[in-house]
């Protein structure tokens, strides 16, 4: 997959028929499509990135005054598709960063960017579900390596106006680990 894009809408009547736009309009793949809190409809696309590009100018002309946020990233890298909703197995937490965002494409930037940015591993991207449509990445690796992570993906979303707050954690008890899985 070459790029991932993302459109996330206020109404989810309106991302129902928007995805809907999409997939007649546009050859991608939708890797999801939910309601979220506090009803909000996001549409997760993958596929080349002239497809993508399509796929969300499509999907902005059709969302008018419901578009939350939208995202279009080129070569993303893989580790931020395996973090999605899933957890990764980490052995040891050296030093945990944590980014939350008040949106799901502004975390999937913020977490791309941390990636890249220095040696860490995610743990995990959690997108908008439960939690009034914030999102959040927990990350680990060394102290140095984890604040570099953490201020590269805080820069976007702090433009943005979509960063709530971060966090970076030296040291973690070990009684936390069972609370960030």
């Amino acid at each position: 997959m070459k790029a991932i894009g993302i459109i996330e809408l206020s109404s989810v009547a309106k991302g129902i028929e928007v995805c809907d736009h999409m997939i007649k309009t546009s050859q991608m793949d939708v890797l999801d499509a939910l309601p979220m809190c506090p009803g909000k409809y996001v549409i997760i696309i993958g596929g080349e990135v002239a497809q993508v590009k399509s796929a969300l100018d499509a999907a902005i002309q059709k969302a008018k005054a419901f578009l939350v946020d939208q995202l279009m990233l080129a070569n993303i890298d893989d580790r931020v598709f395996e973090a999605v909703n899933n957890a990764s197995e980490i052995g040891d937490i050296k030093a945990l960063g944590i980014i939350e965002t008040f949106s799901v494409a502004s975390c999937i930037k913020a977490s791309d960017s941390a990636v890249k940015a220095a040696d860490v591993e995610l743990i995990e991207v959690r997108l908008a579900r439960g939690m009034g449509g914030k999102s959040f990445v927990t990350l680990t690796g060394n102290t140095g390596d984890v604040k570099a992570a953490v201020e590269a993906g805080c820069e976007v979303p702090r433009e943005e106006g979509m960063l709530v707050a971060y966090s970076v954690i030296p040291s973690p008890h070990e009684e936390l680990r069972r609370f960030i899985y």
